[in-house]
Order: structure tokens, then C-alpha cells, then sequence
């Protein structure tokens, strides 16, 4: 009887009788928050007979086209309220739990139209007020908590929450030192979230901090405090290789050559200058070790202590033709073959497997940072990307 149905068009007709039924059974007898599954079925059914059939849509593309939007409507005055009602006042976005639950449920039975309302006047602006009001210093559930698991629901709405979580963290991290590890706990979970905006909040709130820390270390064989530099490594996991690597260039390896080229010109004991050249390499974790511009310091530092070993200079003047020709590489834009480097000793590649995992020294928690948002966030404008 479909096709009688579609023929004389009385899903229109139908939509009158059925609303003021669906509005009561909505109004009444459903709770989205503790049963968002309830009545799903029930209007899947009605879906039936009220949502025009793509038979009905060929036959009569106008009269099905109003149908739809009458259908629409219909779910809009019936649904929506009791939502935006229940969401506004009894949910806690904390618990994400029944709103996940309620997508799940109806995502096949309401139109995407209706969808997009919900989420326009219902979840987004809950979301929204929710996240402005979070406390970080008295908070006790982790944003990433609550909030993540809600982003798939959001989809491009996305876009309005995690402005405000970017703002709120990079005003707590004006006060974070590299030594605190906690931020790094706190952050990683969004960086897939923040998507493209990643890379530019990393440069602007972390890279800073590690890179002062990095450059404050000193170069000393007599008594060396890697800390600092185990503050990078601890979050190269994290961040972008090419900020790993343009810390490392900028703040590290051209002041470990120059102490190695020093310690060289002193006629010291060559083994122990071995010893501290592998001690460096197996501090280095494997997946930073394993970036070619790494690769390529670690290389001609060796190839400096070599030129020594062999009775020559330390930087000989075919040095510059030894590193360069073949595949590009990161380090001062040289370019190095990697048929023409030495090669690493057994020993020397599994010191370099061999990763130093101490936890970094903590100054101050990330939590008692948070202390300072409320004093910086109301006199702090903030750009956010």
C-alpha cells in the first residue's frame, strides 16, 4: 500500500494527526538524560509513514519536498524543547555520557536538519558555558575527561568550544617552567583535538620554555646536569619534529661541538672523550636519535674525534666535502650522504637504544600554576590559533 500512500500524499495529512500524539509522549513520558534511548524506536516507526519515501520524492518532488519540511518542523517542536529543557537545567556536561547516547540512538531517525538544530540550541551553548565556567585550580574531573569524548558529537562545532580550552591553557602555561612534567600529561591529550592549531600553540606556549631550558644547560664533562635537555625529550613525543630539531640546533649541538672541539685541542684521554661521546648517544631516545639532522650531529662529532685519534686536527679541510653531496639533511642545511658517514660502533648503537626515562624534575606542579588563572585570565587578552 506504499505506493497508494505516496500516490495521494497523505504523510502531509498524516503530520497533523501525529503531532500533538508525539509532543504529549515526548513531554510527558521521556527523560534524554537518564533513558536518551527512549521513544527512538518509536518515531523510527512514524519515520515510516510521515517522511516522504524517495518513491514519493520522484513522483512528486514539490509535495514531497513540504513534506519533509513539515516532518522537520514537526520534530522541532516536539523534540527540541524537551531536549534543550532537560540539557539546559538537569545535565551535567561532566557526565558526557547520555548525550553520547542519545546521538547513537537517533542518528539514523532524525533528519540531519534537526540534528544540527539540537546541537546549534541545545549542546553547544550547555558546552559552551560549561567550559567558560571551568575552574582549573578547584576542578577535581579533568577537562579531557568530559570534553573529549563529546568532540565527535560536536563535529564543526568543535570550533566554538576549543578556542576557550587554547585560551585557558596557554594564560596557565605564562607561569609554567620545563622542569614540570605535569603540563605535558595535561596538554598531549588535545593536541589531536586542536588539529592544524596544534603546531602554532606549542611554538607560542611550550617551545619557549623548553628552549630557555636547554639553552641555560651547560656543557660541562666534568659534571653534567642533562636535565634540561630530558625536558625536551620528555615531550619530543608530543611535539613536531622540526621543533625537536630546531631546538636542538639552535640551543645545543653547536655548543656541544665547540666544547668537544675545546676538550680535543687539550691532548686529553682520548677514551674518555669516547666514553662521554656514548654517554651522550645513549641519552638520546631512540625516536629523537633516529631524526637525520641527530643523526648527522652525532656523526661529526664522531668523525671529529676520529680526525684526532688519527693524529690530525679535529676539523680537517676536507671535512666540509665529507659531509656534503646526497640526500638533504636538516642540520646547518648541509646535505650528508649516508654512504659517506662513519659508522657507528655495535656497542655505540645500542648505547643509542639504551634511553634515560627519570622523570623530570618538578619545580612546581602544573596544578598550582593553575592557581594564577583567575588573577592573569581577567587581565590578560589572549590571542588564540
Amino acid at each position: 500500500h506504499a505506493k497508494v500512500w505516496d500516490q495521494w500524499g497523505l504523510q502531509h495529512a498524516v503530520i497533523q494527526l501525529a503531532q500533538p500524539k508525539l509532543q504529549a509522549l515526548f513531554s510527558r513520558h521521556w527523560d534524554p538524560i537518564q533513558k536518551p534511548e527512549d521513544h527512538s524506536q518509536t518515531l523510527a516507526a512514524w519515520k515510516l509513514l510521515l517522511a516522504p519515501s524517495a518513491h514519493y520524492m520522484a513522483l512528486n518532488p514539490d509535495s514531497a519536498a513540504e513534506t519533509a519540511n513539515a516532518f522537520k518542523n514537526m520534530l522541532l517542536e516536539t523534540i527540541l524543547p524537551e531536549i534543550r529543557r532537560q540539557w539546559s537545567v538537569n545535565w551535567n556536561p561532566r557526565n558526557p555520557k547520555p548525550v553520547v547516547r542519545f546521538f547513537k540512538a537517533w542518528s539514523q531517525t532524525l533528519p540531519h536538519e534537526v540534528q544540527q538544530q539540537i546541537l546549534i540550541q541545545a549542546l553547544v551553548p550547555r558546552i559552551k558555558r560549561e567550559v567558560e565556567a571551568w575552574d582549573p585550580m578547584t576542578d577535581e574531573v579533568p577537562l579531557d575527561n568530559w570534553l573529549l569524548p563529546l568532540l565527535p558529537v560536536l563535529g564543526n562545532f568543535s570550533d566554538d568550544v576549543l578556542p576557550l580550552v587554547r585560551q585557558k591553557f596557554s594564560i596557565v602555561l605564562q607561569a609554567w617552567q620545563a622542569a614540570d612534567s605535569s603540563a605535558m600529561r595535561v596538554i598531549a591529550p588535545w593536541i589531536p583535538a586542536f588539529g592544524q592549531h596544534a603546531g602554532p600553540f606549542l611554538s607560542r606556549n611550550i617551545l619557549p620554555k623548553l628552549s630557555l631550558a636547554v639553552k641555560s644547560m651547560q656543557i660541562n664533562p666534568a659534571e653534567q646536569d642533562v636535565q634540561p635537555i630530558k625536558f625536551l625529550f620528555d615531550w619530543a613525543q608530543v611535539l613536531p619534529t622540526t621543533m625537536v630539531v630546531s631546538v636542538l640546533e639552535a640551543d645545543f649541538f653547536p655548543r656541544w661541538h665547540s666544547v668537544l672541539y675545546q676538550w680535543l685541542m687539550e691532548q686529553p684521554n682520548l677514551a674518555e672523550i669516547r666514553s662521554w661521546y656514548r654517554s651522550w648517544l645513549a641519552l638520546f631516545p631512540t625516536d629523537v636519535h633516529a631524526i637525520p639532522a641527530v643523526k648527522l650531529a652525532f656523526k661529526r662529532a664522531l668523525r671529529m674525534i676520529e680526525n684526532v685519534e688519527a693524529g690530525q686536527l679535529a676539523v680537517q679541510e676536507g671535512d666540509d666535502e665529507y659531509f656534503s653531496g646526497g640526500e638533504e639533511q636538516e642540520l646547518h642545511g648541509v646535505k650528508a650522504p649516508s654512504s659517506a658517514m662513519p659508522m657507528l660502533t655495535e656497542e655505540e648503537e645500542l648505547l643509542a637504544d639504551s634511553i634515560a626515562n627519570e622523570e623530570a624534575v618538578q619545580k612546581m606542579s602544573f596544578r598550582d600554576l593553575m592557581e594564577v588563572f583567575v588573577s592573569i585570565s581577567s587581565s590578560s587578552p589572549l590571542s588564540v590559533s
